[in-house]
């Protein structure tokens, strides 16, 4: 749970009890009022917006019946939580009886006092951090750089090899662009005959007597023209491209308005061979790259970011989870393994597809690297086959789970522990048995 503005009131005369209560709801996100005394408590209630007052049942100067019929007269309305010793059990129910929301009987986790919180307090709900194409860093950069790129309808290259994403990326460009926008209108070059792609994606010009009413541009005016190969349009094509995206790029120092992103739609071109060599060769039109050049995005071959490769198997296990009808639970460590040795030579494309087989597919409760790999035969994987004993196992998994959901958040204790569904705390704690980086995770 995330107690992030939220403001808790403890009321506890023992320093060692008071002190561990505060650092628990502050790693929570809570701001914190400790009053030592009945007294304290009093006055402090009245200039404190409490969510919640957690308060010891005993005091120096009164007892809990008190303090709460007194809070309650002076107009208080937070929820109270009442710790209480064994022997004070039949004083806490007259507490509950009074109005109080719940009692806690001392000793107790603090993980069972934050569940009790949690049923009080509802959970702050957060932002999402939104990593849409990968946790790496150099996808971060990327999905950075398209969000900034929605805001200047100018063409964008994207390059990269086979399977890497192109088209995802640009698919999340058009999404974060105006709600009003056009479709997204897709065209494949290398599968779409050339006599075909020369009378109908581009439409015509002066000397052309092709319809323009029917072109893919035309059906994609206020949205997404998405050239997957462009490297691969005839040189005519080439210069018909170059006038379309000099047309939409007059009067550029301006700001763009509605009308003129519904006059031109945005035009998003992929390939995955080097244009520089291809102008060299002079198999592609110099002033097409140069005008395609200032806004390139590479993406990276998913085995050069290799925690991107298990957040991708994540990702695909919670897509087809609700789509298969298998009793899988998850992904063995020994599957992650041998993922993160497979070089992928189709990227994400491959692993998806090898997923989706695997979780359809798959005989036991989690995936294996034989589902992943089955045509390499049962014993043929290439990942670290020594057998642990089940406890350190389950402590690696464990391991690599938490450091997987910090990267996820950047290291964010309060979206990590919820993406875990642990508390901020139990984080926190598990972190520090593990040896994990602590620095900055406040």
């Amino acid at each position: 749970m995330s107690l992030e503005g939220r403001v808790i009131g403890v009321v506890e005369d023992d320093p060692i009890m008071g002190e561990s209560l505060i650092q628990s709801l502050s790693l929570e996100g809570a701001t914190v009022a400790w009053w030592q005394t009945g007294k304290e408590a009093i006055e402090g209630l009245q200039g404190t917006s409490a969510d919640l007052v957690v308060c010891d049942i005993r005091l120096p100067d009164t007892d809990g019946i008190k303090l709460y019929s007194e809070a309650t007269e002076r107009g208080g309305t937070s929820p109270f939580i009442f710790m209480t010793a064994y022997g004070n059990i039949d004083q806490a129910v007259e507490l509950m009886r009074a109005g109080a929301e719940d009692y806690i009987t001392k000793p107790f986790e603090i993980s069972d006092l934050l569940r009790r919180i949690e049923t009080i307090i509802p959970d702050v709900d957060e932002p999402a951090v939104g990593h849409v194409l990968g946790i790496s860093d150099a996808m971060k950069r990327i999905q950075h750089a398209l969000e900034s790129y929605a805001k200047v309808p100018k063409p964008l290259l994207i390059t990269g090899d086979i399977g890497v994403g192109k088209e995802y990326c640009a698919r999340y460009l058009h999404q974060l662009r105006d709600q009003r926008q056009g479709p997204f209108i897709s065209v494949n070059c290398s599968i779409i005959p050339s006599e075909i792609l020369k009378d109908q994606l581009l439409g015509s010009d002066a000397k052309s007597g092709a319809s323009e009413e029917a072109s893919y541009l035309k059906r994609a005016t206020g949205g997404t023209l998405f050239i997957d190969g462009v490297a691969q349009l005839s040189g005519k094509l080439q210069a018909r491209l170059v006038d379309i995206i000099e047309e939409c790029s007059q009067d550029s120092n301006r700001e763009r308005t509605y009308q003129d992103l519904q006059k031109f739609p945005l035009i998003v071109c992929t390939t995955r061979r080097n244009l520089n060599d291809l102008v060299a060769r002079g198999d592609f039109r110099e002033d097409l790259r140069n005008l395609l050049d200032p806004t390139h995005l590479h993406l990276p071959a998913l085995r050069d970011r290799p925690e991107d490769i298990t957040w991708h198997l994540d990702q695909c296990f919670r897509e087809f989870k609700g789509i298969t009808v298998s009793n899988v639970r998850g992904i063995s460590t020994a599957a992650e393994a041998e993922a993160l040795q497979h070089d992928w030579p189709r990227n994400v494309a491959e692993l998806r597809r090898r997923m989706e087989r695997a979780m359809a597919l798959a005989l036991e409760e989690w995936v294996t690297p034989i589902d992943l790999f089955p045509e390499r035969g049962f014993g043929g994987w290439r990942g670290q086959p020594n057998v642990t004993s089940l406890a350190e196992a389950r402590t690696e998994a464990e391991r690599r789970q938490i450091e997987r959901a910090l990267a996820m958040h950047d290291g964010q204790l309060t979206s990590a522990a919820k993406t875990l569904g642990i508390s901020r705390t139990t984080l926190w704690e598990k972190m520090k048995r593990l040896g994990l980086n602590l620095e900055g995770s406040l």
